[in-house]
């Protein structure tokens, strides 16, 4: 996703800088900018609707995001009406080169949206993951005791014990890191380690609690 739309945002960048450039009439330069604006406040309220309606992320993250992504597309906005008033080619021409200016020093706004929600996303992985391994590790140590006749699946579950704690702790370097690919590899990884492991202490404890 944040790939789209770093893309989305570079080209809507690249475009506006062309109908800079190009020689176009007055109707052609508005019709421009006014499709390009509106590509991007539409892009806005994607990624803020897609981020306040995730319900791993936390309230207090949404509300930072959603003020970020606000301001970006009231200034836009703002722009918009700029150009719908503008009376000429030259106001247009005037008002396209703030946009631009808008653009490149705020190009990161989306960008750090998506990657706070990410880590805040990660934080939260880590403290389920923590949870389950402790819960897990605590049940293993009663079903070793109570049925140390099933090896394989106590030995399975011993070890996806320990690549979780791996996991756990590389998704705790990505998040000191900031790394948003990162993070969310781990996080997939954490996820679909812990069903394993969840599946395989309810397996054990259907053989050994009776």
């Amino acid at each position: 996703m944040k790939k789209t739309l770093i893309i989305s945002t570079i080209l809507l960048l690249a475009g506006i800088s062309l109908a800079a450039n190009a020689a176009v009439n007055y109707t052609a330069l508005k019709q421009t900018i006014t499709v390009g604006l509106d590509a991007c406040i539409s892009l806005i309220n994607s990624v803020e609707s897609k981020i306040v309606n995730n319900s791993q992320v936390s309230q207090e993250t949404k509300q930072s995001v959603s003020q970020s992504l606000n301001q970006l597309e009231s200034a836009l906005s703002s722009y918009k009406n700029q150009v719908q008033s503008a009376a000429t080619l030259q106001d247009l021409q005037a008002i396209n080169q703030q946009i631009i200016n808008y653009l490149k020093t705020n190009s990161s706004v989306i960008k750090d949206s998506i990657k706070t929600a990410i880590v805040d996303m990660g934080e939260k992985a880590v403290e389920s993951a923590e949870g389950l391994k402790q819960k897990a590790e605590q049940a293993l140590n009663v079903l070793k005791v109570a049925c140390p006749s099933e090896k394989t699946t106590i030995s399975t579950l011993e070890n996806q014990l320990v690549q979780l704690e791996a996991e756990i702790n590389l998704l705790k370097q990505a998040l000191s890191s900031k790394n948003a690919a990162t993070i969310k590899q781990e996080m997939q990884k954490i996820t679909n380690l812990s069903k394993s492991v969840a599946v395989n202490l309810k397996q054990l404890e259907s053989v050994c609690v009776k």
